[in-house]
């Protein structure tokens, strides 16, 4: 009787046999199927990494594909939640079994749009977390034989609770120098503002154009970059920054201000009577900027009289012509013309 071995077949898998005798004449028939024999079982296959689609200000959604189970049914899934990749292993947190078993479904269950990659995937819903956190997560999978290794870490984030979009902005008070705006806090989700952006000039297509550029990029970027001026946290709080030619007839400047989040108004100065000005306003959390307000203007300042001036003077004239000088003062502070 002639002995032989075959290698690197599946755990769980069933094998049949069957052969034929070989020799430089040739090959007889095969021989009929032999007794089919079932390899033993082996523990999971390892994993691959957790995705996820869906994040909340407070849960992660994640999903894995069942790892392939060399021949036994998968009894139970680990899943462990960290703060830190490379954390310790008593840093690591175990999902609750009970509840994982209990809240685990398939991706098509719920009646959601499920495409070919997520076919045979399961999902489960982490909840109870933090806003705006990264949270770590890995899994394994168990059978009658034992435990699979863990899977790849996989790095999520909840969403933050940013502030709402700034939409009570008004004048509180205005004169021919000064204009005082005024707001009211936005819906924060119980987060403390840090603080107020406020853009504002005399030009209406640069305070639009901010506020268009902050929305384009997600309302990330400090206005105060955007104008090449210091980081907000540099600059002094109510102290505005670019307004200083707003006393000019003739101005394409605007200004950027950083307001304490315990206060609700600013009031710039040095300003012309009779010119429109302009202003847009977000709040700042640590948890991300809000979205602008609409543009609020345009504010007149109130106007002023002119001042007297001095009587015109001819210094040349003959039949024909005359030739004389006079200056004047306008409101503009007063300054000659």
């Amino acid at each position: 009787m002639l002995r032989g071995s075959l290698q690197d077949l599946l755990p769980g898998q069933s094998y049949c046999i069957r052969a034929r005798a070989a020799s430089p004449a040739g090959a007889s028939d095969w021989t009929d199927y032999g007794q089919m024999a079932q390899m033993p079982p082996d523990v999971p296959h390892d994993p691959d990494a957790i995705l996820s689609d869906i994040a909340s200000l407070e849960f992660i959604e994640i999903k894995w594909m069942p790892p392939y189970n060399n021949g036994a049914l998968i009894l139970k899934y680990e899943i462990r939640m960290a703060l830190d990749e490379y954390a310790p292993d008593q840093l690591w947190t175990m999902i609750d079994e009970n509840d994982l078993a209990k809240s685990t479904r398939g991706h098509s269950s719920s009646g959601r749009r499920t495409l070919a990659r997520d076919e045979g995937t399961l999902v489960y819903r982490q909840k109870g977390l933090k806003d705006g956190t990264a949270y770590y997560f890995k899994f394994r999978a168990w059978n009658i034989v034992g435990c699979s290794g863990w899977s790849e870490v996989s790095r999520f984030i909840t969403k933050s609770s940013k502030p709402c979009k700034l939409t009570d902005v008004w004048v509180k008070s205005k004169t021919s120098r000064e204009i005082t705006v005024e707001w009211r806090a936005p819906e924060t989700q119980g987060v403390p503002l840090l603080r107020y952006d406020l853009v504002g000039g005399p030009n209406p297509r640069i305070v639009k154009w901010c506020q268009m550029a902050a929305m384009l990029m997600d309302a990330t970027a400090d206005m105060d970059r955007l104008f090449g001026y210091k980081k907000a946290e540099d600059t002094e709080f109510g102290e505005p920054k670019g307004s200083e030619d707003f006393d000019k007839l003739y101005c394409e400047e605007s200004m950027y201000a950083p307001i304490l989040g315990t206060q609700n108004e600013l009031t710039l100065k040095n300003l012309i009577p009779g010119q429109d000005y302009f202003f847009i306003a977000r709040g700042v959390a640590s948890t991300g900027k809000g979205e602008f307000s609409e543009v609020l203007g345009p504010i007149t300042t109130e106007s002023e009289e002119p001042k007297t001036s001095e009587p015109m003077t001819a210094y040349h004239w003959d039949e024909e012509s005359c030739s004389f000088w006079f200056r004047y003062c306008s409101a503009l502070q007063g300054r000659q013309r």
